[in-house]
């Protein structure tokens, strides 16, 4: 029993390390019988590795990690089964498929990489304790589930480019599951793979992520406070925030779809590429470590590395930038900056600087490249390739021998036949401050005030501003175009102004309401952080912070008479309020202003001169002022009683809506830009003049008591209404572009509409137009530009109505128009006769009298018209048809109006056709075939069938207009014939 049961129990030891024994089993794409190496580290002391080949016979080897490190054995069977507990394995560059690891706790490292690993075939669940994991470049591998491995601290399954050219080769990895926490995992390399979505939020401790090339839309780093090192180029990411990685010293996030980037926390960087985004401003302020910043193809403005003094290369190009100040980078040695909007550069202060591509910046001028020239330090050797490029930035008159002298390799050679002298610089009067001008020194390159204002051509020039008391600086203006900084260079004549703005506490906006009356306001600031205090009525102040980029809600009711909202406010809408008054004058930062339906009965402009944009309708204001905003670009000013409007200085507008007012006048004689005019019920104007207004697309003028309109000079017109007013004739023959066509309610003649190939939608209905006048316009219409749904040719009316139920309205129809009304036709005595062009001959029609009738002349009804074929030499008439009807006899009664169309053919073969049995002719929109038993197919010129059947007698096709070819056979003959379709 004793014997018994020791038997037992030393069964049971050995089952129980049977089951923890460890295994590693692989399959590849190797032939059976061929060699297979790898490279293990086991546990036991001895280098003992047990390793069964396939065929189920362990054999063992020995490895001493020196002389002998690998094993090798010839694969006998579909999987290799490893069986001995592992401290690292590396079975890289092997063909192999699948590797599964079972209950190998000791396994710390894992290299699989160059393999053929497929989709989910890596399961290392058996090995919790990972530390290291490279299963890179194995282009089928889709799936990494490593959330139970919390030891994992480098993980490298990138894919290497086998075609660098090739943007579309990538690994196959779509998924990877780290642990969602607690994770040691420190370094993560996964580039150019197929990952959407990664989540990180278990990994404090990486310090370096590589995932360039994926097709990630976005990622979330906030948990990652060690993290020194981002790559995540070339993915879809639209947002980052990294104000939680202090730490960061290296970001590549070039080529995705950002449009803002803050790195203001980010003190530690040295690298910072953003190329390629969509970023419209970058606040550099905080980042002095920068040694590298690549930010081109972007969409900056301006760009500010003052505070850099370690930067060595910047890459700035494609970009809106107008100037950027080098002065303090002097260890900077490259410079990109091509395809920007500079006027001028200065490299005086970069002595290390060897390489310069400023290449399509035509702002650039001959006079200021040559003082270019001269800031640039001498190089120790001449480059045998250039190194300064300047192609597109007009240096071809430029002395560029400036450069060369300098060993400087250029790629366009200057004559240096360009004038550089002075011009003058003229200095705008302002109440609100002071500016004064200086340049460098061409020697020193120490700032000299400007005397006379006499600049010198192509060299910068300094703005210096001095504020009234109350007041601060908001930008310069150079011949009235805003400047980023305060730097210009002139090469002719310049005006220079300041904008002054008052200081915050005394730029303010104040409503006057009842008491306790309910409020809704709509601000925005001149700033990302503009602070507003908002005062309801009763002295208690409210303070907040706005930004420039979205519109803040002010809710409340007033606890007062008076509301005010102090600070630099741009934006203001209090629109649908109920106020009794509303003061604008002590903002002068004011650009848009909404003020629809508040109840005012006054509105002064006189103290804003950045206002842009005005809605003030639907306000008894009886006068409007707007001689002081010469920035104004929209005007809605309907239902204001105004009785006139002057717009004269308004020279930049764009769009005004004025309509229903008193207006007796309104200027426009400056307004050159207007694209939208809107004066509808102004019925005391009489007339407008819009000769000058070239770029206008819409113009509504209806009920503004016009007897005439010449919008002749207005082509790009898209949109006329001009109804009710007292127009007898409307010439559109130069609105080629005009779609949609309003003149109802006149007393307009038939208007010629041919040459409006674009029309889609006409009201013509309540002009007194007789039966054959409708006649005569649908006979002018274009063919419709649209197939439409709905009525899209109005032609009765009420008042003054036309005769449109006795018109002809199948000549429009025919067009493709829908009409308001269908007409019988009956009302007019004459009927338009249209002769189509034919091949091969013409058409002589003579009318009862014996007069010839041309295609577009008038026939009396009940008439006969004869025909007379006029064949070329060698043809002869085939067929004649009049609206569709073969005519056979030479003549026709007129019914109604007629298309007259006619088929020559070769003489030789009229008559065989017609024996034959088969007819093939067209009709506008038609093909008709005759045969008494016969299949024809219809073929496109491409060769591709159109239609295909069988033709009993007659067959009607109706097709697009093109050129077709026909074959119909029958029992007698086979006819393939080409006939065009109009």
């Amino acid at each position: 029993m004793k014997k018994f049961t020791t038997f037992l129990f030393s069964l049971c030891l050995l089952l129980s390390a049977s089951q923890a024994w460890g295994e590693i089993k692989i399959t590849t794409s190797l032939e059976l019988g061929s060699e297979f190496t790898f490279y293990p580290t086991p546990v036991a002391t001895d280098g003992q590795v047990i390793v069964d080949w396939g065929d189920g016979i362990q054999k063992e080897y020995t490895v001493d990690g020196m002389w002998t490190r690998s094993v090798s054995g010839n694969q006998v069977g579909d999987t290799i089964r490893v069986l001995s507990p592992m401290r690292s394995f590396d079975c890289s560059e092997a063909h192999v498929t699948s590797i599964s690891i079972v209950n190998e706790p000791e396994l710390t490292t894992l290299d699989c990489y160059r393999n053929e690993i497929a989709r989910t075939d890596l399961d290392i669940s058996g090995a919790l304790n990972l530390e290291t994991l490279n299963c890179y470049n194995n282009p089928q591998l889709m799936f990494l589930n490593l959330s139970e491995h919390k030891k994992l601290r480098n993980l490298n399954c990138r894919y290497d480019k086998t075609d660098t050219s090739d943007p579309d080769e990538r690994g196959a990895i779509t998924t990877i599951i780290l642990p969602s926490e607690g994770s040691a995992l420190e370094s993560i390399t996964a580039y150019n793979n197929d990952l959407s979505a990664i989540d990180l939020s278990g990994c404090p401790n990486v310090y370096y992520i590589n995932l360039e090339g994926n097709s990630l839309m976005e990622i979330d780093v906030t948990k990652l406070t060690e993290l020194q090192q981002l790559d995540v180029r070339y993915n879809y990411i639209q947002s980052l925030d990294l104000t939680k990685n202090e730490k960061l010293e290296k970001l590549y996030c070039n080529d995705n779809y950002l449009t803002e980037l803050n790195v203001f926390i980010n003190t530690e960087l040295m690298d910072l590429v953003c190329s390629n985004n969509q970023i419209k401003s970058l606040d550099l302020s905080a980042n002095s470590n920068i040694t590298n910043l690549s930010c081109d193809g972007n969409q900056l403005t301006k760009l500010n590395v003052s505070n850099m003094p370690r930067l060595k290369s910047l890459k700035c190009s494609n970009n809106k930038l107008t100037e950027i100040d080098l002065s303090q980078n002097s260890y900077l040695q490259k410079f990109w900056g091509q395809n920007n909007l500079f006027t001028f550069l200065d490299f005086y202060y970069n002595q290390g600087i060897n390489t310069i591509d400023i290449r399509d910046n035509a702002g650039m001028t001959p006079c200021s490249l040559n003082y270019m020239y001269q800031t640039l330090s001498g190089l120790e050797e001449t480059s045998p390739y250039p190194n300064l490029l300047l192609e597109g930035s007009n240096a071809e008159t430029s002395e560029t021998s400036i450069a060369t002298e300098l060993k400087w390799t250029v790629d366009v050679t200057g004559d240096g036949s360009a004038a550089c002298g002075t011009v003058t610089a003229t200095i705008v009067p302002s109440e609100m401050g002071t500016i004064t001008l200086s340049q460098p020194d061409l020697v020193s390159h120490e700032l000299h005030a400007v005397e006379n204002n006499t600049l010198e051509s192509g060299v910068p020039t300094y703005i210096t501003a001095s504020p009234a008391e109350g007041y601060q600086l908001r930008y310069y203006e150079i011949n009235g175009q805003r400047i980023n900084g305060n730097i210009f260079a002139a090469t002719s004549d310049v005006t220079v102004s300041a904008v002054f703005i008052p200081i915050a506490a005394n730029n303010y906006i104040s409503v006057g309401v009842e008491n306790n009356t309910p409020l809704s306001f709509g601000i925005s600031g001149i700033d990302p952080e503009t602070e507003v205090e908002v005062d309801w009525g009763n002295g208690e102040i409210e303070t907040m912070t706005i930004d420039n980029e979205s519109i803040v809600r002010l809710e409340g009711n007033s606890k007062g008479t008076t509301v005010r909202i102090t600070g630099l406010i741009d934006y203001f809408d209090c629109s649908e309020n109920d106020l009794l008054s509303l003061d604008v004058t002590h903002n002068a930062t004011l650009a848009t202003l909404d003020c629809y339906w508040t109840n005012i009965t006054a509105l002064d402009l006189s103290k804003n001169p950045e206002l842009g944009k005005l809605d003030c309708s639907y306000n008894e204001i009886g006068t409007l002022d707007l001689s002081n905003n010469t920035k104004l670009f929209s005007l809605t000013c309907y239902n204001c009683d105004l009785t006139s409007l002057d717009l004269s200085k308004n020279t930049l507008l764009e769009e005004a809506v004025i309509k229903n007012n008193s207006l007796s006048t309104v200027t426009l004689a400056n307004n050159t830009k207007l694209m939208l005019l809107d004066l509808q019920n102004n019925s005391q104007l009489g007339s407008i003049n819009v000769s000058m207004l070239t770029e206008l697309q819409e113009l509504q003028c209806s009920n503004s008591g016009l007897t005439s309109l010449d919008v002749t000079h207005n082509t790009k017109l898209v949109r006329l209404t001009c109804s009710n007013n007292q127009l007898t004739t409307l010439d559109l023959s130069a609105n080629t572009e005009l779609e949609r066509l309003f003149c109802d309610g006149n007393q307009l003649d038939p208007i010629d509409l041919s040459n409006n190939t674009k029309l889609n939608y006409i009201e013509c209905s309540g002009n007194g137009m007789t039966a054959c006048e409708l006649n005569d316009l649908y006979y002018h219409l274009p063919v419709c530009a649209t197939t439409p749904t709905n009525v899209n040719l109005f032609i009765a009316g009420i008042n003054n109505e036309n005769e449109a139920g006795t018109s002809e309205t199948s000549i429009a129809t025919k067009k493709g128009w829908k009409v308001s009304i269908d007409g019988d036709g009956s009302g007019c005595n004459e009927a338009y006769i249209t002769i189509e062009p034919s091949e091969n001959g013409t058409l002589e029609l003579r009318n009862a009298d014996n007069q010839v009738v041309n295609s577009g002349d008038k026939v009396t009804k009940n008439t006969t018209v004869t025909v007379t074929p006029l064949p070329e030499s060698g043809y002869g008439l085939k067929n004649l048809w009049v609206n569709g009807v073969s005519v056979t006899n030479g003549s026709f009664v007129v019914k109604m109006a007629s298309v007259v169309t006619a088929e020559f053919a070769d003489a030789s073969g009229i008559d065989e056709t017609e024996t034959n049995g088969i007819k093939v002719w067209s009709l506008p929109g038609t093909i008709k075939i005759v045969a008494d038993d016969a299949m024809a197919q219809i073929y496109s010129t491409s060769g591709s069938l159109v239609w295909e059947g069988r033709v009993i007698n007659e067959k009607d096709l109706n097709l697009n207009q093109g050129i077709y070819i026909v074959k119909v056979h029958n029992a007698n003959s086979t006819q393939s014939k080409k006939v065009v379709v109009k």
